[in-house]
């Protein structure tokens, strides 16, 4: 997951009370975790807290890179593929294809997997 699609979920997990739950696997693997080592529910709040703002942190002070997203549509293009044909490979709308190549709303985990199937794709045909 990016750093920045974490924080997102990171963030949910705060607004967490005692009876909700969420669907980051990674969250509950922690609280399970918590929980057998024999953790207070309250306690596993506290703790999980605690690790999410040394995540946030983290991600705050070395920040990973993100690739860009400017040279999506001249390799589709180079390739000499459909934006549909791209859509059906990843099983996403032509939306989702045509703002991420424009950068509009990119989802940059989706960009770097689109960039790195586009590569390949470049190097078959040639």
């Amino acid at each position: 997951m990016s750093g920045s699609g974490r924080v997102c979920g990171l963030v949910d997990c705060l607004k967490l009370d005692s009876g909700d739950s969420t669907n980051d696997e990674r969250t509950r693997a922690y609280v399970a975790r918590r929980t057998v080592e024999g953790k207070s529910p309250r306690e596993v709040r506290r703790c999980l807290k605690r690790h999410i703002a040394q995540e946030i942190y983290s991600l705050l002070t070395d920040p990973k890179p993100v690739q860009g997203t400017d040279d999506l549509g001249p390799l589709r293009h180079r390739a000499g593929m459909s934006t549909q044909c791209r859509a059906d490979h990843f099983a996403v709308s032509l939306t989702t294809i045509s703002r991420t190549e424009r950068a509009i709303k990119p989802n940059h985990e989706f960009a770097a997997r689109y960039h790195d199937w586009s590569t390949g794709q470049l190097t078959e045909t040639a």
